[in-house]
């Protein structure tokens, strides 16, 4: 699991580009959350930006699923602002199916709080059968 936070300084597609380079460098599955600050169309926005673009961009030359139903995750605090869907979970396509994503009830912040979940599969360890003992 990675942090993300990207400061409103604008992100090109070769920063966002990072993103997937990490993703390949670290064995097994990968979770990036946080507040990316790019509102894209394929996770809720009606505005893009260019860090939306950028992104989204980037997002298409790896393996990484956003989780994000659509829902808003940040409400605008300023006139000429609007809401928008800048946190973000990123995850593995192999572990997209077992996932969950959704936002809290409004704490305070202007950020909601979002629950990102993964299902932890079981492991199916063979037990060894007990069987009396018998003397012959």
């Amino acid at each position: 699991m990675i942090n993300v936070y990207a400061c409103n300084a604008l992100m090109t597609e070769e920063h966002w580009n990072a993103i997937g380079e990490l993703e390949e460098s670290l064995p097994g599955t990968t979770m990036f959350c946080g507040d990316f600050n790019a509102r894209g169309r394929e996770w809720g926005n009606v505005i893009t930006n260019p860090q939306g673009t950028a992104l989204e961009d980037a997002l298409d030359k790896t393996s990484l699923v956003c989780l994000n139903s659509g829902s808003m995750t940040w409400f605008a605090n300023q006139e000429g602002h609007s809401d928008s869907a800048i946190d973000l979970t990123l995850v593995s396509v192999t572990i997209c199916d077992d996932c969950m994503w959704e936002t809290l009830e409004c704490h305070g912040s202007d950020h909601v709080p979002c629950l990102s979940m993964v299902r932890r599969k079981r492991s199916r360890v063979k037990k060894k059968v007990k069987r009396a003992f018998t003397y012959s």
